[in-house]
């Protein structure tokens, strides 16, 4: 048996390999930092935005539960045609009970009740409309108390983003994890990621996994583990401070797009293309045994 050592690669020595890559999303085949750059620069532009849009977006993404792309989408836009538009939302039921206000703006004139939210949920193909329209109900509640302020919300969440924002009231809500809400304030926010299967899997064949072994406040290679590593991989960036660091989601979203691409690192990684295979550690060591 041979000893072989093993040199982990830097975040910035695989995602500088692989921003100028093609990949193929959406129907588009473009450079991998393409995609990235504007995902990143939508997200900061969407968290000053309209406020009826920053809230359909929002409420869309944190009754996210690993359906198609399409269906997120769709809750958007069946949310943007109802909240905010004139008229009852709960389609002529008689009877007032009090308007429901998102920064300034009017999201419903009359009480929203789990009637109503199923009903949207059906509309919007979501997968299971019974369970998410008591989460709904309790997210329109959330977002519309007296004194809530989106942009002290997302202030908050991010000098609390290495902690997890424990303290968020969303996630009380039955229905919302920390990965759903992570998700959801990653569509406004750097400081956020809600690292999936591509993305672990991505870590894992790349050795960066490793720079998470001998913190022994992590346990489990779950998601929770993979969300700290990531953040530490910013950190070692110097991101926040250091102009050019890589921040929680822009790296999640590099593996991410990268990862969905089935002709790059899917299921079977394609590591003769692959223009970080002379620094992964399943690249450089895909021919030969490690012992």
């Amino acid at each position: 048996m041979t000893n072989t050592t093993l040199t982990v690669p830097t975040v910035q020595d695989i995602a500088s390999r692989l921003m100028p890559a093609q990949i193929r999303f959406n129907g588009q085949e473009r450079p991998l930092g393409e995609f990235v750059a504007e995902d990143r620069r939508s997200a900061r532009e969407r968290r000053s935005g309209d406020p009826l849009a920053i809230f359909c977006r929002f409420a869309a993404a944190l009754l996210e539960r690993n359906v198609s792309g399409a269906s997120y989408f769709r809750r958007i836009d069946v949310f943007g045609r109802t909240f905010g538009a004139p008229g009852d939302p709960s389609g002529g039921q008689s009877g007032f009970a009090r308007n429901r206000y998102f920064e300034g703006k009017l999201l419903v004139e009359r009480d929203f009740d789990d009637e109503q939210a199923y009903r949207l949920l059906r509309e919007s193909g979501y997968r299971y409309p019974s369970k998410g329209s008591a989460t709904l109900v309790k997210v329109v509640e959330s977002l519309t108390v007296p004194g809530f302020r989106w942009a002290q919300y997302l202030a908050e969440a991010e000098v609390k983003w290495e902690s997890g924002f424990r303290e968020d009231p969303l996630r009380t809500i039955n229905g919302i994890g920390d990965k759903t809400r992570d998700f959801a304030l990653s569509e406004f926010s750097d400081y956020y990621c809600a690292p999936d299967l591509h993305v672990g899997r991505m870590m894992a064949r790349t050795g960066l996994i490793l720079h998470g072994i001998g913190d022994p406040s992590l346990s489990t290679v779950d998601f929770g583990f993979i969300r700290k590593v990531i953040g530490q991989l910013a950190r070692s960036t110097g991101w926040p401070e250091v102009s050019g660091g890589l921040s929680p989601a822009h790296i999640d979203r590099v593996f991410w797009y990268y990862g969905q691409d089935r002709k790059r690192c899917g299921a079977t990684p394609n590591c003769e293309d692959c223009p970080a295979n002379d620094t992964c550690l399943t690249g450089v060591h895909r021919t030969r045994p490690l012992a």
